[in-house]
């Protein structure tokens, strides 16, 4: 009965249904890759950081 009615209301509804997946999915996957940019940079300046204490306590530096 509800696929019936689907399929009277035609294309246009497939359309709006495309339309608002699309509106939706778009924010969420730049919100994931945005998350996963930021925790790479994020374990990246935490990993220098543990660096420069490790090299700072050990009193023998060289940075790379």
């Amino acid at each position: 009965m509800l696929i019936g009615h689907f399929k009277e209301r035609g294309a246009r509804y497939k359309i709006d249904v495309l339309v608002v997946l699309v509106l939706v999915f778009i924010p969420y996957l730049s919100a994931i890759f945005l998350s996963g940019l930021v925790i790479n940079l994020y374990r990246d300046i935490l990993s220098f950081f543990i660096k420069y204490i490790t090299c700072a306590v050990k009193d023998k530096c060289r940075m790379t």
